[in-house]
């Protein structure tokens, strides 16, 4: 379970609803705390093992090291430092940090935090300033940070979180003080609460919500006017905006706050039952940044699943303190049948508690609660006491605790959570789960089992766990596809070794979704639900439900993310993957996977279906949206539920229907009809054929269908309101080609359109036989891009502002473009973003008037630029009105790469003719090493190219990116790694932008390529697409040839990466891909140097990546 941060402050929180927020770095400062750890450090106070260690610090002479091995691993390493004067406004933070941990997940990291007491010594929040897992170099932060309300003191917080080994560096402190830039109109929250808990309504219930508003001092009439609108996910608007004046409703004493409230009426606004919405509220004074908040809600049925047995439905929910009295009402209405209880089997009975049982019971669920085998597994004080006596301490808190609880039904018990021990350690657990089953069982046979969630780890098989639990348990986050290896091919060949086959259950699917967009997290959802289930899971939770949020502080942390309810201020609101989960649930309900099948053009659809014949297929296509007909023979009613929750019904009239299969999974409902899926699926009758890249709000845009034959079905477009449509006309005969002409309102906030087709037939019934459907980006008037201009194009490398007049009118505009600063690369780290030496050649401001839908390009050469320096540039253009839109963006490298004619032969040897005309980079300098420091040594230095150097090279066609790389090594490693560890060898890695030109980034690829234990290998780590898989990969090839003989390491890399496997980039001439190269150094005794070419896939940053410009 990842680890949770108790009550963390969130800036962006505070972005989102004030009016004030993050200042400009020139603001004044004032300093209250510094400390750079060299020297004696006063006031602070160590728990654990912390230590101040000279060398292989940031800068100066000393780091505090906070570390773990395996003899400590279950200890608290904190470190806290002393108290320190704040007052309101907004504070700057510097320090930085280096992680070297072993970490199963992103919960297993080290965290530097913010702690804020008032005057009287009491805590009001924590803010997280960062958190590290696994390994990350010296690295500088910078984060800005509002001070609560009535905080008086602070003080930092360092820590290593749960059971990790490895070492947590931290350096060079400051916190200063940064004047507001904005006027404080007093404005601190808006919340939003609705009839029924979690924002789910019912059909039946009311559609208010009421708005609750907190101000530090009484509000002005202006500010007193509110404005409230209904949006999709995509921000398409529901309703006209709704004005309203908040009334006065009292004040709050400690901390000071008048609260005005008023209620919001949504009974006109059109909506539908089962869709996700948003409800945007916002306080927009004259001249001032809008105040504003939102809140989201549903209206779902009961869940159909609550009529079923708990056995029956292979739902659980865990989340991550059950304590809570919402956590047994969210699991009931979003259709869990199963709800883990916090309970504790003590000898004592006095101790015995299950709390919020009752409540499960009350509701039908069955209850899950947790051993005292656990406590084993955490080494908990006195554990060794637990085990003795055939551990009867242990017995007989399961003999109270089934005494006091054993007549509530059904009852499952799990035996543990995540154990981290190794060797003889292991068979301590498994002698706490042998007692406890026994016990079980003796009391009770029906009692259910399951099995700590250890996964695969032989160790635990190997020492015979697996006697001792009627069902395996593991956590995952793997991706779809490793979901389903574990089940389908993990799991049994653990069975083949050691015996004992038993169903599997994950009490813990989940994923690290902190910095993705919902819509990413709720595909995902039913992706791994639908690969668990194929591959023979039986029971399976999403990680996390929920956790009170009372002051909106953890919004945006990496534990909040897991969340699939909204928890700011605890009002708990669905985001868009928990109406995915309530699908998810009550679609699959008591069906039972039948058989998947993926299709000639990618569609995968997964068969589920219960014993009356009632069907449900998932379907999505990683490969991109196709309009299929799926063949449904003697079907009649369909029904689609859509990522969003959308819902539609559909005819199939015995035949079959017309639908658009794409990435967001899909829920296909019906009745009756085959238990198999088809054989194969066909191209739809009628399809879209002239899709729009973009719609704009100024002109008709136009949209196409093509018809095959001639038939009596219509087409009717479904569009967001105050949207206009026509019909354009239709041309031909056999294949008819229809045409619509789409006007977007000018007002509209939304971000991208979704179309819906309905097709109907002619059979009057009222219901379509076809649902199409297509999401496409809607721009804005202006739009403007900078890019990086190679200097083989120039004289000099440079920058080219791309300004685009969307609109119908011409336009009088004034740009300019900075240069606000450069990172440099010092001893193979990146420094902060400072002052920079080159400059621009030219004006890099002027005036420009730019005719109705025509672009300009404004070429402006650098100069005095430096092979691996970042620049920093920002243009802003301003139109005859007063709008402005500025663009900010890294650019770096500025390399040039050349387009084959034909494909390279991949033999390690760069002896085409191309090769030689590829410009060549190189790593030849003492700033482009770095070294880790060891447990008993300092880190290695760079001794010159003999050491470690290379040369970089890169050409491209249409099929791949070439990379030829030249390694000078002195001494080769032994050690072989092999898959995900890689990294650890010998080699190369890469991390790539894939869309460097984007402000919105789909995520990031890091690769690792080398000659490890399975020979010649590619892995991926990360991956930006969710149709390109993690894992080993076969479709990279790479061709490594050892040069000379001898100890030394000296290799050439030849390596040609498929487009396909750098998704979404559009490989064509002038695009701009972001790319980072690192070579690993293994000198004998592991990997303990690299050598980088810009910013290292070490610690993930796109920012410092470089610029590869293709050319043709």
């Amino acid at each position: 379970m990842p680890h949770h941060i108790h009550n963390p402050v969130l800036i962006l929180v505070f972005l989102v609803v004030s009016s004030f927020g993050l200042q400009a770095q020139e603001s004044p400062m004032d300093m209250l705390y510094a400390e750079d750890f060299d020297g004696i450090v006063e006031d602070w106070d160590f728990k654990g093992s912390v230590e101040l260690v000279e060398g292989d610090a940031f800068a100066g002479e000393s780091v505090l090291l906070l570390s773990k091995t395996e003899a400590n691993l279950r200890e608290e390493v904190v470190a806290t430092g002393p108290l320190f004067d704040v007052s309101s406004g907004t504070l700057e933070v510097t320090f930085a940090t280096r992680s070297n941990l072993e970490s199963w997940d992103n919960s297993y990291n080290g965290t530097l935090s913010l702690r804020f007491f008032n005057k009287d010594g009491e805590q009001l929040s924590t803010y997280e300033l960062g958190a590290w897992y696994r390994m990350n170099p010296w690295n500088k932060g910078v984060v800005q940070v509002a001070v609560p309300d009535g905080a008086a003191k602070a003080c930092l917080i360092a820590s290593i979180n749960k059971e990790t080994t490895g070492d947590f560096g931290v350096d060079n402190i400051t916190v200063s003080r940064a004047e507001d830039s904005n006027d404080d109109n007093g404005l601190r929250r808006m919340m939003f609460t609705m009839s029924q808990l979690g924002h789910l309504l019912y059909p039946e219930d009311d559609r208010t919500a009421e708005v609750e508003v907190w101000s530090t001092e009484p509000l002005s009439d202006e500010l007193r006017e509110a404005i409230f609108t209904v949006s999709d996910y995509w921000g398409a608007e529901q309703n006209h905006p709704i004005h309203l004046e908040l009334e006065p409703a009292g004040e709050i004493e400690d901390p000071g706050y008048f609260v005005y409230k008023t209620t919001v009426d949504l009974s006109d606004v059109p909506l539908e039952v089962g869709r996700y919405y948003e409800l945007h509220g916002e306080i927009a004074p004259a001249g001032q940044e809008a105040f504003s908040n939102y809140t989201a809600f549903a209206i779902l049925p009961e869940a159909t699943t609550n009529q079923y047995e708990p056995s029956e439905v292979p739902f659980t929910s865990r989340t991550w303190d059950q304590r809570i009295k919402e956590s047994p009402l969210l699991t009931h209405r979003l259709g869990m049948r199963i709800c883990n209880v916090w309970g504790r089997m003590w000898a004592d009975p006095e101790r015995v508690q299950a709390i919020q049982i009752d409540v499960v019971n009350e509701l039908g669920m069955a209850v899950l609660t947790s051993a005292p085998s656990k406590w084993v597994e955490d080494r908990d004080s006195d554990w060794e006491e637990l085990l003795q006596n055939d551990g009867a301490l242990i017995r007989q808190g399961v003999r109270n605790f089934f005494d006091k609880y054993g007549h509530i039904k059904p009852m499952m018990v799990i035996l543990g959570n995540e154990p981290h021990s190794k060797g003889d350690d292991v068979k301590v657990d498994v002698e706490a789960y042998r007692i406890v089953y026994t016990e079980i069982k003796k009391i009770d046979p029906s009692v259910l089992v399951v099995g700590t969630s250890i996964g695969l780890n032989e160790d635990y098989f190997k020492a015979g766990f697996g006697e001792w639990c009627d069902v395996y348990n593991f956590h995952s986050y793997e991706d779809p596809e490793g979901v389903r290896d574990i089940v389908e091919n993990g799991y049994p060949a653990m069975f083949e070794k050691y015996g004992f086959p038993k169903p599997v259950w994950s009490t813990e699917l989940g994923m690290n979704s902190q910095g993705m967009a919902r819509l990413a997290v709720a595909g995902l959802l039913y992706k791994k639900f639908a690969n668990f289930f194929a591959g023979g899971g039986a029971n399976a939770s999403w990680f996390g439900l929920f956790y009170p949020d009372p002051n909106a502080r953890i919004h945006n942390s990496f534990a909040s993310a897991h969340n699939v309810f909204d928890c700011r201020y605890s009002k708990y609101a669905p985001k868009l993957d928990a109406i995915a989960y309530y699908n998810a649930v009550n679609g699959i309900g008591i069906k039972k996977f039948v058989t998947d099948k993926v299709y000639v053009d990618g569609e995968h659809l997964f068969l589920f279906r219960d014993v009356d014949g009632r069907s449900l297929i998932i379907a999505y296509n990683e490969e991109g949206r196709h309009d299929v007909f799926i063949p449904m023979p003697d079907v009649s009613s369909v029904d689609i539920v859509r990522i969003d929750g959308s819902r539609d019904q559909l005819d199939a009239r015995g035949k079959g229907i017309s639908l658009t299969i794409g990435e967001d999974p899909i829920l296909i409902s019906y009745g009756d009809g085959p238990g198999d899926l088809p054989e194969k699926l066909e191209v739809a009758p009628i399809r879209f054929s002239d899709l729009p890249v973009e719609l704009n709000r100024h002109i008709n845009n136009q949209v196409g269908f093509t018809r095959d034959g001639i038939g009596d079905e219509t087409i009717e477009l479904k569009l967001p309101p105050f949207w206009e449509v026509e019909r354009a006309g239709s041309v031909g005969q056999q294949s008819a080609f229809e045409q619509f002409s789409i006007q977007v309102p000018a007002d509209s906030r939304l971000r991208e359109a979704t179309l819906d087709v309905l097709i109907s037939g002619d059979d009057q019934n009222g219901r379509p036989i076809g649902l199409l459907t297509a999401r496409i980006p809607v721009v804005e008037e202006l739009s403007i891009e900078l890019l990086p201009v190679p200097a083989v194009e120039q004289d000099e490398p440079g920058v080219k502002l791309v300004i685009q007049n969307n609109s119908l009118n011409s336009k009088d505009l004034t740009w300019k473009v900075v240069l606000e600063g450069e990172q440099s690369l010092k001893e193979g780290k990146y420094t902060r973003i400072s002052d920079t030496d080159a400059h621009f050649m030219m004006p890099a401001t002027g005036f420009l008037s730019l005719p109705a839908r025509e672009s300009s390009e404004i070429y402006l050469p650098i100069d005095n630029t430096e092979p691996v320096a970042v620049y920093h540039v920002k243009a802003t253009v301003r139109d005859q009105s007063g709008n402005v839109i500025s663009r900010k963006r890294p650019v770096a490298g500025f390399i040039p790469v050349f387009k084959l004619c034909s494909p390279l032969v991949i033999d390690g040897v760069l002896d085409e003719e191309k090769w030689d005309q590829a410009p060549v980079e190189v790593l030849d300098k003492s700033d482009y090493f770095f070294g880790f420091k060891g447990t008993d040594s300092e880190a290695p230095r760079w001794e010159g190219p003999d050491d470690l150097s290379a040369s970089i090279r890169y050409l491209w066609d249409d099929d791949y990116l070439y990379i030829g790389v030249e390694v000078t090594d002195d001494v080769a490693g032994e050690l072989k790694h092999q898959d995900s560890r890689l990294w650890r060898m010998d080699g190369l890695q890469f991390l790539v932008d894939p869309a460097r030109r984007e402000i919105s980034k789909p995520g990031k690829y890091e690769y690792s390529v080398g000659r490890g234990a399975k020979g010649i290998q590619a892995w991926c780590t990360l991956s930006a697409d969710s149709d390109v898989a993690t894992g080993e990969v076969h479709d990279i090839q790479v061709a490594i040839l050892q040069r000379g003989e001898g100890v030394n390491g000296d290799v050439t890399y030849e390596i040609a990466i498929p487009w396909s496997r750098l998704a979404p980039f559009d490989p064509v001439a002038g695009n701009n891909l972001g790319f980072t190269m690192i070579v690993n150094d293994d000198d004998g005794s592991g990997r303990n140097a690299f050598m980088t070419w810009f910013g290292n896939a070490h610690n993930k940053d796109i920012d410092t990546v470089g610029d590869l410009i293709l050319l043709p």
